[in-house]
């Protein structure tokens, strides 16, 4: 029986072998940033197996609501693969608890009781598009609960990323464009053709400007760790601070920078600093005020309540 992942409204259909490849090897790129592209793969092959059982196939026609995601996460865990279960069983509805083995119920809403409810047969019957077989932990398991932790978190996120994205592109018929911007090569090309201008100061206190920019940007001799650049109001740091991350990020093979800055109003000054100089494409906002949609066209646009207007490929 070809089982059914998504019917589109012109009538396509994407049957779940196709989109759990198509997941899996999303995620496993987004993974593969991290070092657990193998582990990406993996949860991504396994987050639908539950929707091949005809409880589903049901659904799909506009029968009941049915648990579809403990299916994989129970053949996770028959794996050995705990983390992977823990993964899949919130790929929908968050991330849950992992709660305890020995004490939660089948009407317990963490993982181990989601696990038990399997166990009791109390999940439609399914059937394995293919064996799922065992696999390495991800990197820094073992090192600390902590870094365990994280590594899930980090693993979760590629996989509803993915999951949503294969998902989009099947029922809009458009390829997604995540990612369509420039390199960090590039990037750092921009921001030294706009402070070119800026090499020959003419007053003490430009000089001191450029005496800081100079430094930050010797930010490739530096090792990966925390740094902190100290300079009163007015030096310069917001283009001394990207002109170091660019050339840290260059130098350490990194592929984006992540801009944290508090208060929105200063958000948005920061933004606007960074499209002029490197292209609205290259520049995502993130905040309170930021709302995206997405036109007819399919070319994204950001709407925010200041009036400001930010194409992004999204």
């Amino acid at each position: 029986m070809e089982y059914l992942a998504h019917i589109a409204e012109d009538g396509r259909t994407q049957t779940v072998a196709e989109h759990l490849d198509g997941t899996g090897k999303l995620c496993a790129g987004f993974a593969a940033a991290f070092g657990a592209e193998e582990q990406g793969r993996y949860i991504g092959l396994a987050h639908d197996i539950g929707k091949c059982s005809a409880a589903f196939q049901e659904r799909l026609k506009g029968g009941r609501v049915v648990d579809h995601a403990t299916a994989g996460a129970f053949e996770c865990a028959k794996a050995d693969a705990i983390w992977a279960a823990g993964c899949v069983a919130g790929h929908h509805g968050g991330l849950p608890d992992f709660g305890n083995l020995a004490n939660d119920a089948s009407n317990s809403p963490t993982l181990y009781g989601r696990l038990h409810k399997a166990i009791e047969g109390k999940i439609p019957q399914y059937q394995l598009p293919q064996p799922l077989e065992r696999i390495p932990q991800p990197n820094h398991f073992g090192k600390s609960d902590m870094d365990a932790s994280f590594v899930v978190r980090m693993l979760y996120s590629c996989l509803v990323d993915a999951d949503y994205l294969d998902t989009e592109e099947f029922m809009t018929g458009r390829n997604h464009t995540s990612g369509n911007c420039d390199s960090i090569e590039r990037l750092l090309e921009k921001l030294k053709q706009y402070i070119e201008p800026w090499q020959n100061p003419e007053n003490e206190l430009n000089r001191k400007r450029c005496e800081v920019l100079h430094e930050c940007l010797k930010g490739d001799r530096k090792e990966q760790g925390i740094y902190t650049l100290t300079v009163p109001t007015g030096g310069g740091k917001t283009i001394a601070s990207i002109a170091f991350a660019l050339t840290h990020a260059l130098a350490r093979g990194m592929s984006r920078i992540i801009y944290v800055i508090p208060y929105t109003s200063i958000i948005e000054q920061t933004a606007d600093v960074f499209r002029r100089i490197f292209g609205d494409q290259n520049v995502v906002e993130h905040h309170s005020n930021a709302e995206y949609e997405i036109p007819e066209d399919g070319d994204s646009k950001q709407y925010t309540k200041t009036g400001a207007v930010e194409n992004w490929n999204a």
